[in-house]
């Protein structure tokens, strides 16, 4: 256990706080996330700080004046790392706090734990027998479901608390609803507080963290222009960043996108035909790229996907009316297109349908 299993531990914390945090936030409150998030933060330091003094102490280097001044930093930073600890626990939930920062100690014993378990002949068991591993995963499961349990009863208690306290505000808090025609504040969304609401995204979060600054409640007002722009942006940053060092065998990001983009040319060639497929692939391979990319993006953590909502479909299926419409009146002419509209009648019965 060198120091490449510290730099393993570290990392293995890091995704651990992550998920933490993101299901604290999303069951509990964003605030309990961050002492979460800073709890973890602050052990991690610790350990770094640790591990700079042992190996002033202990190295090869031990007894020269560049080791004691390691030393020296390590203990003045251990010193602030306590004092900055003081004030995050007088500042934010101790217990919140705590849970994070035994996080990388929980990681430290779990991976020495695999350590000794993986080489011995238990394991080479378990693994050999399906019925043996498939039980060890449904045990694996159920530990996980018992160690979610407080973040469970702390989110039914908030949807308990909040249930019971809307029949207290009385007719008077549907008096506003009602004379406003049933009308909902700019930014409101009808659907808070009715059924089980979608995944927190992070300017959800930050709203929540930051109920009255005027940043958050814009960014909570426009948050599904916002992504789909933040979409539309990445989109155009990796078709750029594909294409700037082009070669003529490709690889890497580039030949992932050449993929993507000779199939989808493919595809729409073998419903136009060659003569019109220049003209069209770069419009409908956009859109489908497009709309592809927003419904993947609700499935990052803390993001959301601008097609869940109505104003980015009807605005990009009015696009697509009015381009076609445009389209047919530029190839067609008026009434070229006004005969085709009407099914290119050319006998009394066609004139009659």
């Amino acid at each position: 256990m060198g120091l490449e299993f510290l730099a393993r531990v570290r990392r293995a914390t890091l995704w651990v706080v992550s998920v933490v945090s993101l299901l604290t936030a999303t069951y509990a409150a964003p605030v309990q996330a961050l002492a979460v998030a800073l709890g973890a933060g602050w052990s991690l330091v610790n350990l770094a700080l640790i591990e700079q003094l042992i190996m002033a102490l202990t190295g090869a280097e031990r007894g020269t004046l560049p080791a004691a001044k390691r030393a020296a930093r390590a203990l003045l930073g251990m010193l602030l790392l306590f004092a900055a600890g003081a004030f995050l626990l007088r500042s934010l939930s101790p217990a919140a706090l705590m849970s994070g920062f035994f996080v990388p100690y929980a990681v430290l014993v779990l991976k020495a734990l695999a350590l000794l378990l993986l080489p011995s002949d238990l394991w080479k068991k378990l693994t050999r027998d399906p019925r043996l591993a498939t039980l060890a995963v449904a045990l694996a499961i159920g530990a996980v479901w018992l160690a979610l349990a407080p973040l469970r009863s702390a989110s039914d208690a908030a949807t308990h608390a909040t249930v019971a306290a809307a029949p207290a505000a009385g007719p008077e808090a549907a008096a506003p609803e009602a004379a406003g025609g049933g009308h909902l504040a700019p930014g409101a969304h009808a659907e808070e507080g009715q059924g089980p609401q979608k995944f927190a995204n992070v300017i959800t979060v930050l709203h929540r963290a930051f109920p009255n600054a005027g940043w958050a409640n814009f960014l909570h007002h426009y948050e599904v222009i916002v992504f789909a722009l933040l979409v539309a942006f990445l989109l155009g940053l990796i078709a750029r960043l594909a294409t700037r060092n082009a070669r003529l065998i490709p690889d890497g990001l580039q030949n992932l996108v050449e993929a993507l983009v000779e199939a989808l040319n493919d595809f729409i060639t073998g419903i136009l035909g060659e003569r019109h497929a220049a003209r069209y692939v770069p419009f409908l391979g956009t859109l489908f790229i497009y709309i592809w990319a927003m419904n993947l993006f609700g499935l990052i953590p803390f993001m959301d996907s601008p097609t869940s909502n109505l104003n980015v479909t009807v605005a990009l299926a009015l696009t697509v009316f009015v381009y076609v419409q445009y389209i047919g009146l530029r190839g067609l002419g008026l009434m070229g297109y006004v005969d085709h509209l009407m099914g290119s009648p050319r006998n009394l019965t066609g004139w009659l349908l």
